[in-house]
């Protein structure tokens, strides 16, 4: 069997048509077959989809999530039923499932962060114990620590630098 194509018919596709054509590209592919892309095809198993990390369909403990980007989630622990999305996002990640990771670097080394939302990049970078917190905005609280329950919406919200007061007499 053959694609039928519309414009070799001369005439619009019959639903039959359409159905035979999409029957005969499911079952014509075959996982990494693709040569000449810069993006590897996605695959499905368990319903942990992966880009490029091809470990994370293996690794129970990102079972049920969605990771998708350049070594999104990577070296993740515990980061089951998380999306991760976007170039390094949640890559050292620990604790932190039922979390979202959006944005190249959000939540790179976040630790104890189970609950959390990073959106932007390199929100939530490094921020630790953070459990139930809301990170928004590039680096929103890339440096927070003892950030549970808590909330960074902004532009480097909550990055605050050590001040030193001198006074003289």
């Amino acid at each position: 069997m053959a694609i039928t194509l519309r414009l070799t018919k001369g005439s619009p596709l019959t639903y039959n048509e359409l159905d035979e054509n999409f029957i005969f590209l499911s079952s014509s592919y075959v996982p990494n077959s693709l040569t000449g892309s810069i993006f590897s095809p996605i695959q499905v198993t368990n319903t942990t989809i992966y880009s490029s990390t091809p470990l994370a369909a293996t690794d129970y403990s990102q079972y049920g999530s969605l990771l998708l980007g350049q070594c999104a989630g990577e070296r993740s622990t515990n980061s089951a039923y998380s999306v991760i999305i976007g170039t390094y996002s949640g890559y050292y990640a620990t604790n932190s499932c039922y979390s979202n990771f959006i944005g190249s670097y959000s939540g790179y080394y976040a630790t104890n962060s189970c609950y959390s939302n990073f959106l932007g990049v390199s929100s939530g970078y490094n921020a630790t114990n953070a459990c139930f917190s809301n990170f928004i905005g590039s680096y929103a609280g890339c440096v927070a620590s003892a950030a549970g329950c808590s909330n960074f919406i902004g532009y480097s919200a909550g990055n605050m630098q050590q001040v030193h007061v001198v006074l003289t007499l």
